[in-house]
């Protein structure tokens, strides 16, 4: 959820001292300030920037959110799938493996994943606590504007991209709707190279994978939709 100050030494400490329990409860620690001021490595300023921290992570995205909860194997790429698809939470724990398996790009292992963990009654419990929190979540839009040229493509990221860099490239393709991998393989669609590519850009070459330069990548791009760079954040 990206909260600003909630490292793994303050989360254990709140758990310890059992401030916290589940996730849920990170945002009810605003009612918990007094306790918050009586640890050791909080000051006052420090508990007021934590609390501002954790109101202001209320605003999210659904992808965000399917990531923080835990569900195993949902990575960046499945969970802007899953929100591009069914665009409510409340939609996705209902999902049977037999509909999460027609979402392209999402194989019968994952849906199976994504099944078990909301039928699990701790795990479907914690979210539903979790959404009784008055979390703001963006569902109206999803991350993804899928592309019909990108739409399940699988690419792989290697080099120092000088104009978008690696994280914007990655969301960027993303929000088109391909996939993106950490490593090549014979699944791998397109390597997209910038300098010092190293040896997946040789992997690729080997295996007869489509190489794009970081000027290529953009053209595609283009092609795929109008895009201002400078928008993406």
């Amino acid at each position: 959820m990206d909260i600003e100050g909630l490292g793994p030494a303050l989360i254990a400490e709140l758990v310890e001292r059992k401030l916290v329990e589940t996730a849920a409860d990170l945002y009810r620690l605003a009612e918990k300030r007094e306790q918050l001021l009586a640890l050791e490595r909080l000051a006052e300023k420090s508990v007021d920037n934590l609390l501002n921290a954790i109101d202001a992570s209320r605003k999210t995205t659904l992808p965000k959110l399917l990531i923080a909860v835990g569900i195993p194997l949902v990575g960046e790429t499945t969970a802007a799938l899953l929100a591009s698809h069914y665009q409510e939470l409340s939609a996705l724990m209902s999902a049977t493996v037999e509909e999460l398996t027609e979402i392209k790009g999402i194989g019968p292992t994952v849906s199976e994943s994504i099944v078990a963990f909301f039928h699990d009654s701790r795990n479907r419990a914690i979210v539903e606590d979790l959404m009784d929190t008055a979390l703001q979540i963006d569902s109206t839009s999803s991350e993804t504007q899928s592309s019909e040229k990108l739409e399940g493509k699988k690419f792989v990221l290697t080099g120092t991209l000088s104009q978008l860099g690696r994280s914007q490239a990655k969301k960027l393709l993303l929000q088109l709707g391909a996939q993106v991998q950490s490593s090549v393989t014979k699944s791998t669609d397109v390597v997209i190279v910038g300098d010092s590519p190293g040896a997946k850009a040789n992997k690729a070459s080997e295996l007869g994978i489509e190489i794009l330069d970081e000027a290529q990548f953009l053209d595609l791009v283009d092609a795929s939709r109008s895009i201002n760079t400078d928008e993406i954040d």
